[in-house]
């Protein structure tokens, strides 16, 4: 298992797939079974594979260009390992990896920001810290669910967590991680841009080869709460 952590390590750290192998000195057949592992136990994306191979875009082309990648790259004089190039069909395609960061980033601050504002507010925490537009959206969206939820701030959308962080910046400013509490205006942009992935991956159009620096922006956005997951997933509020 060490061993095994140890690539997913290395990986995380930016080393592709034959740079791991060279420096376990192991073979890129294992290399691929240790990362696939890792996808199987959840530490690892099939995205996190995919954007760490640095022949990914000659592969792509090649993809695009006629079924065959193997030989139009041999055709091309790209001398890519067929265990490279297998590992990269295997993993190339991001969007659902990248939902899922979304989804979870979503759900994350939707929990973040109940407890923030019970703690701040106690009981009073939907009137005082919720805005009032928002509050009578979530109002409209649960009367138009046929099978409402009982709690209307879990009608709230993403923009909108948004907007509950900017009207009580004071408090989340405590609440959140440090490289996203240090910068105000920097962390409502980079929350307006996950709300732009998100409806991006909502309606796919883009080639896979661009979904790279959207994916790696969610990665690392999500990775600045892993101090505070255990809290946010299990404390509940006392009022």
């Amino acid at each position: 298992m060490a061993r095994r952590n140890d690539a997913g390590r290395y990986l995380l750290e930016g080393l592709t797939p034959e740079q791991i192998a060279g420096r376990m000195g192991i073979s890129l057949v294992s290399v691929r079974q240790y990362l696939c592992t890792l996808v199987g136990e959840g530490k690892l994306q099939h995205a996190d594979i995919a954007f760490n191979i640095a022949q990914r875009h000659l592969i792509e082309a090649a993809i695009r260009n006629g079924t065959d990648a193997y030989r139009i790259l041999d055709e091309h004089g790209h001398r890519i390992s067929r265990d490279l190039i297998d590992l990269y069909l295997l993993t190339r395609d991001p969007r659902s990896d990248l939902y899922a960061l979304i989804c979870e980033i979503e759900v994350l601050l939707h929990r973040l920001v109940k407890q923030t504002l019970t703690a701040a507010y106690g009981n009073g925490w939907w009137r005082e810290g919720i805005p009032e537009l928002t509050r009578k959206n979530c109002q409209l969206r649960k009367e138009e669910d046929k099978t409402p939820l009982d709690d209307p701030y879990r009608y709230t959308t993403f923009i909108e967590l948004k907007l509950i962080i900017e009207k009580n910046w004071s408090v989340f400013s405590i609440a959140l991680p440090k490289p996203l509490s240090a910068n105000k205006p920097n962390t409502l942009q980079m929350l307006q841009n996950l709300n732009g992935i998100r409806n991006q991956i909502m309606h796919p159009v883009k080639e896979i080869i661009e979904y790279e620096s959207n994916y790696r922006f969610a990665r690392k956005f999500l990775a600045d709460f892993d101090h505070l997951r255990w809290r946010i997933d299990h404390v509940r509020p006392t009022f």
